[in-house]
């Protein structure tokens, strides 16, 4: 990533969330573009989601991530944002997430954070929005009699 790319976020880091990247970037490392959407699925981890994405164009019948865009105005929120997603240059399959460059709805090429761990089908958000199900609890089958 690099000054005047787009990076499109989708949990934690959205407007009003926990760690709201508007705020974070005090509105001097980003500019807030809009709202969007990505092919992928997403899943709850806990107090995060993960997404599961790959880089193409976008296709309104695959599932959708909705999510938020911004524009890397300062290439120091790209290090912050690398140590926050637990992203590892070094060696990005072994990071908590990859980062990948992806087509949006809205036709842009974007950069988004993918989660490099497993997954299963009970930690699926099926309407891709994080901030309309966070509330979901993670199903552990090891708890179901």
């Amino acid at each position: 990533m690099q000054k005047g790319d787009i990076i499109f976020v989708y949990g934690t880091l959205r407007r009003g969330e926990r760690a709201d990247l508007a705020k974070q970037a005090h509105n001097f490392d980003t500019t807030f573009i809009g709202d969007d959407k990505i092919n992928g699925k997403m899943y709850h981890l806990g107090a995060f989601p993960g997404v599961k994405a790959s880089s193409g164009d976008f296709s309104p019948n695959a599932p959708i991530v909705v999510g938020e865009l911004f524009r890397i105005m300062a290439p120091s929120i790209i290090t912050l944002l690398d140590h926050y997603e637990g992203y590892d240059a070094d060696n990005p399959e072994r990071g908590l997430y990859n980062r990948l460059q992806t087509q949006s709805e809205a036709g842009r090429t974007v950069w988004v954070y993918t989660y490099n761990g497993p997954v299963s089908c009970e930690q699926l958000i099926t309407s891709g929005d994080w901030v309309k199900n966070r509330e979901i609890p993670v199903r552990n089958k090891a708890l179901e009699l």
